[in-house]
């Protein structure tokens, strides 16, 4: 892949951003409740529940996934990136969705602190994915990257 080349849109630096900060807020809030960090906790193989140092190793894991889609967007200029960011949001918006009722309302009144957080960083995640389909970002993905004839010479 070759870097991309132009000025990047006010969207794709605000994408960039929103991202890493929503996989920051995701960063600090598993690593400050380690014990209570709500992935299941237990290893699929085995039943047992994980280590907190499997724990710590895997909120990790999920923040450097966050960071690929991050660095192929916005420093490749990465289409399959930005269509594949929105199939996997749109896939967690709909499981959010359909998780939603009245109980969880009341679950999140009474344990406002710990949850916002979580809120902020899905709603921050969505935000920055709207903006990659804004008009600016579309013609900067549209953009044609320039080729060497010299090269099929």
């Amino acid at each position: 892949m070759k870097l991309a080349k132009g000025p990047r849109p006010w969207p794709i630096h605000v994408f960039a951003v929103l991202l890493l900060t929503a996989g920051l807020i995701d960063l600090v809030r598993g690593l400050s409740y380690v014990g209570n960090y709500n992935f299941g906790g237990f290893n699929p193989l085995t039943g047992e529940k994980l280590s907190d140092d499997a724990l710590i190793v895997l909120i990790s894991a999920q923040f450097t996934i966050v960071c690929i889609p991050v660095i192929a967007i916005w420093l490749f200029g990465s289409s399959i990136a930005r269509w594949l960011v929105a199939f996997f949001v749109i896939l967690g918006a709909a499981s959010f969705v359909v998780q939603v009722d009245a109980r969880y309302f009341a679950m999140l009144l009474e344990h406002y602190p710990k949850i916002i957080g979580g809120l902020a960083s899905k709603f921050a995640t969505w935000l920055g994915v709207a903006l990659l389909f804004l008009p600016q970002s579309s013609r900067w993905f549209s953009q044609k990257p320039e080729v060497d004839h010299a090269t099929f010479e």
